[in-house]
């Protein structure tokens, strides 16, 4: 087994600790989810888009 160390924001951390426990899992287990998901789709797990400026200002 291999230890995967990150650093992010105490909050957002926190935020997503949050989250996951309401889903009934760990941080630690949703990492794992993440890893195991990009493995199986054979890239991230959903959809990355860049907004244009055209669109981002549309939604003000």
């Amino acid at each position: 087994m291999s230890y995967l160390h990150i650093r992010v924001d105490d909050t957002e951390k926190k935020n997503a600790e949050k989250v996951y426990k309401e889903l009934g899992m760990t941080l630690s287990q949703a990492t794992r989810l993440f890893l195991n998901q990009s493995v199986a789709v054979g890239g991230l797990p959903f959809d990355v888009k860049i907004q244009s400026k055209k669109a981002s200002q549309e939604d003000k």
